[in-house]
Parts: structure tokens; sequence; C-alpha cells
């Protein structure tokens, strides 16, 4: 057995007809896999490389760590996280004439659905399979749909500083390359919030609406309430070299802590955009009254 910290033991057992069993086994997940090996891997072309895998969950869950915790310490995730509350997982691929064809359905208390699939014709350019110039010109399809009530289960990979929630949905159509994939869709989010434990800021009633486009995130609103007050952001990301990318700030009456009993309350906007590695910012922010 192979000892894996976020999975557990991995046990890879084969039989003479070519057909292996992996099972998996940990603190938090058990879940068994079935491989059928058809025919032998003669080269790093893959035309001879036909194959299934199916990954299915039995009982366990999915916590996760923060990440000032080192994977090789104590149970996967603390006891006061919640867990995604997996009660299926789903997982499945194969491989016949270079074509790929991968199948996920997950659904869980907190992690909600998520549901996709994704298809490659790995190209066929004289190189191995797994090269640069061979993953470039293999064309990426498929789809990809997630309903998740609640991303707490979230909150360790941001930190111990901060606690998120919320409600997202996604549709989310997959095109590009192996090396250059592109998403086409909506994400939204309602109900969200964000809490920091040093300072007490706390921001609820958030909202989300973002269009994706290629390698461009368009953020039509994000909106968050706290107080009296509100922060909404809105603006376009692209990847550095790609195009300029704006973000828009429009606080009203916004209460920022600054320590214990100390607070200021802040009005106004402000933008900021990058563009040829570039940074300007402008804008006007008054703090209207304060504690200090």
């Amino acid at each position: 057995p192979v000892r894996c910290a976020a999975i557990g033991d991995v046990t890879v057992e084969r039989d003479r007809r070519g057909e292996a069993e992996v099972l998996l086994r940990g603190d938090q997940v058990d879940a068994v896999a079935g491989l059928v090996e058809r025919r032998h891997v003669a080269d790093g072309s893959a035309a001879d490389w036909t194959g299934s895998l199916r990954l299915m969950r039995e009982r366990g869950d999915l916590a996760l760590r923060p990440p000032a915790v080192a994977v090789t310490e104590g149970p996967i995730g603390r006891s006061d996280e919640p867990g995604a509350g997996l009660q299926r997982v789903d997982l499945s691929a194969t491989i016949a004439a270079r074509v790929v064809r991968v199948l996920v359905d997950i659904e869980g208390e907190r992690i909600g659905r998520i549901a996709g699939n994704a298809q490659t014709t790995l190209a066929a350019t004289g190189e191995p399979v797994w090269a640069a110039a061979s993953l470039a010109r293999s064309p990426l399809g498929g789809r990809l749909n997630l309903a998740m009530p609640s991303f707490r289960w979230i909150s360790p990979l941001i930190g111990d500083n901060w606690q998120v929630d919320g409600a997202l949905s996604a549709r989310l159509d997959l095109a590009g390359t192996l090396t250059s994939p592109r998403a086409d869709g909506v994400v939204t989010g309602a109900d969200l919030s964000a809490q920091e434990q040093t300072l007490g800021m706390r921001l609820r009633n958030g909202v989300l609406a973002a269009e994706f486009s290629g390698d461009r995130v368009d953020v039509k609103v994000l909106r968050f309430e706290s107080g009296e007050g509100s922060v909404a952001v809105s603006g376009l990301l692209q990847p550095p070299g790609s195009g300029r990318s704006e973000a828009n700030i429009v606080v009203d009456r916004l209460p920022i802590p600054l320590g214990i009993g100390q607070r200021v309350i802040l009005s106004g906007s402000t933008s900021a955009a990058l563009e040829r590695r570039t940074l300007s910012v402008g804008g006007r922010l008054v703090a209207g009254e304060g504690v200090i």
C-alpha cells in the first residue's frame, strides 16, 4: 500500500485476464474503482490505447485543511470544519482511438450537485501525446453544471482569519485545447457572506453575477451589505498580456473596523486598471464619521 494523506491507502491488484481493482481507503473517504486494460500501451502515440476507469464513493466525506497545516499531521480536516457532505461520487473515464471522455457526477449536502463531461481527441503529431505540441493541438469540449448550496466547507483554503459562505451556481461550456482551455457561460451567487475574525469585518447578503467568455471574466456585480452600508464591485478580468483588466468599487457608508472599538465609515468610489504591467488607480473615498 502507498500512503496518501488526502485520499488514503491505494492498493492495485491485477489478475491474469488484465483486469485490475483499485481500492482507496482513508480516514475520510472510501472508494472503489475498476480498471480494465484491453490492450497494452505500445507507444506514446496513444493509437492503441484502450481502457476505462470508474471511481465511486462507498462512504465518507471530504474535509479541507488550512494551507498552514502540514498534510502529514493528524486526520484530514478539523472536527469543527464542515465537510462537503458527500452523498454520491461517480467519476469515469474512457479512451479509445485517441478519444478521451470524462464524466463527473458529484452530489452532497453542502457541495450540492456538480455534473459535467469533457472530451478530447489526442492529436497525432509524431510526438508523444503528453508533449506540449500534441497537447496544444488536442481540442477540448464539454460542459460543467454546478449548484452548490453552501461553500463554507472551502473556508479552510482561505485561512483562519476569514470564514465565507453562500450559494453558487454555474453553467459553463468548455472549449479550446488542453494547453489553452476556455470556458463560456455564467456564474451566479446568492446569500454570500464573509467574516474576518481578527478585526470583525462582516459582509452579508452578497450577490454575484459574472460571465465567462474564453479567457475573460466579466463581473457584472459583486455586492455585499455591512451594517447600514454596502460595497459593490464590477469589472473585467483578463490574463496578463491579453488586454486591459479593470475593477470599479463603490462604497456607501461602509464600516471599516480598525481595532477594538475603532472604525471609520467610508463612502465614495474608486477604480483600478491593469494594462501592459502598468497599474493605475483613481477615485475618491470620504470618511464621513469614525471612532478612533
